[in-house]
């Protein structure tokens, strides 16, 4: 996706992803809280859909799949050009796009910090975290959040941003489940959408697959295909990668 801040689109990777949200009541914050209680599951994949269209959804810009799974204490996230792996012994980003491979090893890892480390699901929870203070409000405030009712088939949410590079972003809930159709984040100014082009656009993310029984793809939390450990100890990188760049915590 081009002219979009990294850090920004990769927040938005694990934002608003679940497929099923129960809530009990028609205050956001809730929502969001519930949302993220339904992620503390042990195996799961998640599929998820972004797409740039221009502010009237006229023109498709750039569209992006993303991939998490989970199972147990083994987590695999594939976003952007991003891919993180974790497990028990091991902590791998890896970016294609700066060609960069980040290790950290958590056998070596003691006390507190091992705890943490392994304890860390996801991005999702620290997203959620952001989200439930930016829900916080009432209109008129800053990052103020506001339900507008029923729209079609389903209710519709709305989030008013202070500040950002996002003025606004809608959320629509099926009216009968809960669960989340499609959401929506409104960019605040034009933003560059091809080389010398610049338009008013949004962002548009569908969950495409959550998935909680039967098995995952065991290979994806496997580390071997991007680096090994010589007898020295020192990790050096598989042939495929050997244009990376690594770097050991």
């Amino acid at each position: 996706m081009k002219g979009i801040t990294m850090s920004r689109v990769l927040l938005l990777s694990f934002l608003f992803c679940s497929t099923v949200f129960q809530v009990f009541s028609q205050d956001l914050k809730e929502v969001f809280m519930k949302s993220a209680e339904f992620y503390n599951k042990e195996q799961y994949e998640l599929n998820v859909q972004h797409s740039l269209y221009s502010i009237d959804e006229g023109k498709l810009y750039d569209q992006q799949n993303i991939v998490v799974l989970r199972d147990g204490r083994n987590y695999y996230a594939n976003s952007y050009g991003i891919e993180k792996i974790r497990t028990s012994d091991y902590q791998v980003v890896v970016n294609h796009i700066a060609r960069i491979v980040l290790i950290s090893n958590l056998k070596d890892a003691s006390g507190k910090d091992k705890e943490q480390q392994q304890d860390f699901q996801s991005d999702i929870w620290q997203v959620f975290s952001m989200m439930l203070e930016s829900t916080s409000g009432t209109p008129g405030d800053q990052n103020a959040s506001q339900y507008l009712g029923v729209k079609g088939n389903n209710h519709l949410y709305h989030i008013s941003f202070s500040g950002g590079a996002y003025e606004g972003a809608d959320f629509y809930f099926d009216k009968s489940t809960w669960m989340l159709q499609k959401s929506v984040y409104f960019f605040r100014d034009k933003v560059k959408v091809g080389p010398g082009v610049w338009d008013k656009a949004k962002l548009v993310i569908l969950p495409t697959k959550f998935k909680t029984d039967g098995s995952v793809d065991k290979k994806k939390f496997s580390t071997d295909a991007i680096f090994r450990v010589g007898n020295d100890g020192k990790f050096v990188l598989t042939d495929s990668y050997s244009g990376y760049t690594p770097i050991v915590e």
